[in-house]
Formats: C-alpha cells, sequence, structure tokens
C-alpha cells in the first residue's frame, strides 16, 4: 500500500538533519535548504534562517499546492536574485491558474450535483451520486477544459526551461563561493 506524501514527509523529516520553519497564514511550514532538509520544528518569530526556502507541509485548500517560500541568502548576487524572483513569479502564476481551475471544477460539481439529484427527486431518494455518476461529470469537465490544459502544459514547460540558463549562472556562482573563496 502506498502512503501519503505527508508520512513520507515526516520519515523524511526525521531522517534528514532539522533547519527551521516559518509560518503562512496560520500553517507550519517545512523548511527546505539545499539538500532540502526538513523539520517539524514549530517557528519562532526571531527566525534568522531567512537563507533557506520553506515548503508548506500542507497544500493550500484550494490549489492544493504546497506553495514555498524562497530563502534570500544574505550575500544574494543579482543573478541570485534573478532566479528566486523568476522561480517566486513562476509560483504565483501555477498557484493563481490551479486555484481559478479548482474552484471552477468545485462550483461546476456542486451545480451537477444539485442538477442530478432534482432530476432524481421524482424517482427515488438519494441524497449524493455515486462514482458512475460521477464519472459523467469528471469526463465532461476534462473535455471541455482539455485546450486550456493543454494550453497550460505547454506554457508550463515553456517557464520552466527559461530557468535552466539563470540556474546554471547561479549554481556556478554557488560553486565558485563555496571552492574558490576562502574567507
Amino acid at each position: 500500500m502506498l502512503r501519503s506524501p505527508n508520512v513520507a514527509l515526516n520519515l523524511l523529516a526525521k531522517s534528514l538533519t532539522a533547519s527551521t520553519q516559518w509560518p503562512i497564514a496560520g500553517t507550519a511550514v517545512l523548511s527546505v535548504h539545499c539538500h532540502r532538509c526538513l523539520s517539524g520544528k514549530p517557528a519562532t518569530s526571531d527566525d534568522s534562517n531567512d537563507h533557506v526556502d520553506r515548503v508548506s507541509p500542507t497544500g493550500h485548500p484550494v490549489s492544493n499546492l504546497r506553495l514555498i517560500h524562497f530563502g534570500r541568502p544574505a550575500n544574494e548576487t543579482p543573478p541570485e536574485r534573478e532566479l528566486r524572483l523568476k522561480r517566486s513569479a513562476l509560483q504565483k502564476w501555477n498557484h493563481e491558474y490551479w486555484l481559478k481551475n479548482n474552484a471552477d471544477f468545485q462550483r461546476q460539481k456542486s451545480d451537477y450535483i444539485e442538477r442530478e439529484l432534482k432530476a432524481l427527486r421524482g424517482q427515488e431518494f438519494k441524497s449524493s451520486l455515486s462514482y458512475d455518476e460521477l464519472s459523467l461529470f469528471y469526463k465532461s469537465f476534462l473535455d471541455s477544459n482539455h485546450k486550456k490544459h493543454m494550453n497550460y502544459n505547454l506554457e508550463w514547460y515553456r517557464r520552466h526551461t527559461s530557468l535552466l540558463w539563470p540556474a546554471f549562472r547561479v549554481l556556478l556562482i554557488r560553486l565558485r563561493r563555496k571552492f574558490w573563496t576562502r574567507n
């Protein structure tokens, strides 16, 4: 049996070095460092680890995405800043798309259920629809949004591919900083 992502993250968090967390809208977030270290420790108000990426342990209630706070290193170079801002903008675009898509899905699903239950009211008493009855809605939703999802996928690949060069530049900067700059 497959484990849920949260269980896997908790197991991973116990096995990795702990970092700090930060709060987003009242929820705890796991901290992610270069090696993606995770922690279950609560955040403190004097959190000085703003240089690490932090991932929320649960998905957003509507978009279902686990949002990332991209850390800002103390000695951030212009290419590092550019990459961080591009990644943040990409996450915002992705989050907004899934917010709208999932809100539309839930609205259309509740309308469909209400309409179908009204149609069945005269025949038999039902308080919900079966999985087979809902599968008709799922199929029609996917069919009607196929082009939108295809365009999203193409744009997703384009935007992520555009991050390759800035990420490579940042990698070179960080390698140079680590191996050739001695303090």
